[in-house]
């Protein structure tokens, strides 16, 4: 498969982070016939075996190659954002995936402040086309789920972003790997389907999904300990 063409169409998806989460979303993103891409933290010799293992046919490769694929989806530790790359990831579609765990990562002011993790996550990579996607299900449900397009028991998947064409190729995406996408908002909505509120760990279809969100209150970010296994575990 080629590189992204003038209409926003993806054929070659590139996932950072080879954890129980990066690797279920490869094998969904092969099921449905895209090119994957696959990187660790290191020399893509030290995850080869388990890629080919967890998601025969991705290719694994080194996070700086990660440009080469139309989408770069973040599925590492929220904790890791500091580190990405950044100058490559400038102009690319990028989809944050990432969990803010409340115990891993502390209860930051700017969160506290209704700032969402990927509007910190965006500020990092200044000049990425942002959309959060893909975080509010565990590695588990992501596979168990993902059903044919018109399935009885098809579920919803948020997305929140700021740019409505992006929105539009992520949700194909979306579409092709097995749920429903449910567009929530601007990026800074990515917060109402974040660790804490009633959205996350949801398994619902896309009207149920867009109930929840509908729902007084639906914004608000509760600190706490709990289940965040959206995120990946490893990288």
């Amino acid at each position: 498969m080629g590189s992204q063409d003038e209409g926003g169409v993806i054929r070659t998806v590139g996932i950072l982070g080879a954890g129980k989460f990066g690797l279920a979303l490869a094998r969904l993103a092969l099921a449905a016939s895209y090119r994957v891409l696959v990187a660790g933290s290191g020399d893509p010799e030290g995850i080869a075996s388990r890629v080919d293992a967890l998601a025969h046919g991705a290719e694994p490769i080194a996070a700086v190659e990660v440009i080469r694929a139309d989408v770069v989806i973040l599925a590492l530790p929220f904790g890791t954002h500091g580190s990405l790359p950044v100058a490559g990831l400038r102009d690319k579609l990028v989809v944050d995936a990432m969990n803010r765990g409340w115990d891993a990562d502390g209860t930051d002011r700017e969160l506290t402040c209704h700032r969402s993790s990927s509007e910190m996550v965006q500020a990092q990579l200044s000049g990425a086309r942002l959309v959060k996607a893909l975080n509010h299900v565990g590695y588990h449900e992501l596979e168990d789920d993902a059903l044919p397009v018109g399935a009885r028991g098809r579920k919803g998947m948020a997305m929140a972003g700021d740019n409505p064409r992006d929105l539009d190729t992520v949700g194909a995406m979306i579409t092709a790997l097995g749920f429903d996408p449910v567009v929530v908002g601007p990026l800074k909505d990515g917060a109402r389907f974040e660790p804490g509120t009633e959205a996350f760990g949801a398994r619902a279809s896309a009207e149920e999904l867009r109930a929840l969100l509908d729902r007084p209150g639906r914004g608000r970010v509760v600190p706490r300990a709990g289940r965040t296994d959206g995120a990946p575990d490893a990288v």
